[in-house]
């Protein structure tokens, strides 16, 4: 009988170890995932940040070429009316 007892005594001390162990493995495997996620977020903001400089810096440019074609168009549309004035008064 005490050998018995004995043997599930030590059955219920192993599992617990197990148990244990396993809370271990879960907390270091959460911890990693954690830093994971961390990192994952840190290289996302860099690249985020890049992307919103360069998607300003060419909305940027395609105003200015937008501004020059309409500049342009005004500029030729003056020297054509500049052109039929002197030909009317000759």
């Amino acid at each position: 009988r005490k050998a018995q007892e004995a043997n599930e005594n030590a059955e219920l001390l192993n599992r617990k170890h197990d148990i244990e162990r396993k809370k271990r493995e879960l907390e270091r495997k959460r911890k990693t995932l954690k830093a994971q996620i961390a990192m994952l977020n840190t290289d996302f903001e860099s690249e985020r940040s890049e992307a919103v400089k360069m998607i300003e810096t060419e909305q940027d440019a395609i105003k200015r070429l937008e501004q020059d074609k309409i500049e342009m168009a005004e500029s030729r549309n003056a020297d054509t009316r500049n052109i039929k004035a002197h030909t009317l008064e000759t």
